[in-house]
């Protein structure tokens, strides 16, 4: 794996238990780790592994299904179980967080079904998953709208900005990923679609870097490219990302 000279300087600097860590993810590391310096900075202090599942679904049919993105499927579940229990085998003792992403239905795929329908069925869905899933580690579920709950910015605070010129590229480039892979058959404008989307990611980044300083994503979402900067838009330091599963044009 290439390392910038930044990213060599940090990791010549750990600690043997923090470059252990290193090891382990480096073993597992489908592509490129993003922002290795921040990385190197959460293991050194005991980082905190968290990852997003997202309700199944699209823009035209509004109805509620069972499936979680990752945690749906048991091969992804069991990747990123055994990442944490070898973790655990260093002295990283943190649970593992699980962020359910129930505001995407009605921010980024403009359903009209009330929100707190929405936020309901994916907290049934959360008490109702398989502790099996996870056995050997610890892991806590929230729900973004639990995150969120009375943090400034708001997303409402947020959208007018991203709308503007500022984030023109960013929406630009996820924009046209919509365009080459329509698969969320998204409603109306698919700018503001688009726009919506964008703003949700720079509040959950913000949100993340507040609450877990130490954190470190576990991508769920491909293409990297695309999905890993929508993060950063309003963080002080990017998010150190680790992907453990391919990375698919969809």
């Amino acid at each position: 794996m290439q390392y910038s000279r930044k990213a060599r300087h940090a990791i010549k600097s750990l600690s043997p238990r923090a470059h252990a860590r290193l090891e382990i993810i480096e073993a597992v590391e489908q592509g490129e780790i993003a922002n290795v310096s921040g990385l190197c900075s959460a293991l050194e202090a005991g980082p905190v592994f968290f990852s997003y599942a997202c309700l199944a679904g699209d823009g035209r049919t509004e109805e509620l299904q069972e499936s979680l993105g990752f945690l749906s499927s048991e091969r992804k579940t069991k990747k990123v179980r055994d990442l944490i229990i070898e973790m655990r085998k260093t002295g990283c003792h943190s649970p593992l967080i699980v962020v359910i992403d129930d505001f995407e239905p009605c921010r980024a795929w403009q359903w009209e079904k009330p929100q707190n329908e929405v936020t309901e069925w994916c907290r049934l869905l959360t008490a109702t998953l398989p502790g099996a899933a996870f056995a050997g580690c610890d892991v806590q579920f929230f729900l973004c709208s639990d995150l969120e709950s009375g943090f400034v910015p708001r997303y409402e605070d947020v959208y007018p900005e991203v709308a503007g010129s500022q984030y023109e590229v960013l929406v630009h480039q996820n924009l046209r990923h919509i365009r080459r892979y329509p698969n969320k058959k998204r409603i109306g404008n698919e700018r503001e679609s688009t726009v919506r989307k964008v703003a949700q990611y720079a509040v959950q980044g913000l949100v993340l870097e507040r609450i877990f300083p130490n954190g470190v994503l576990i991508q769920t979402e491909t293409p990297w490219s695309v999905k890993d900067p929508l993060y950063d838009s309003l963080r002080q330091n990017p998010l150190p990302i680790v992907h453990l599963f391919p990375d698919e044009r969809r």
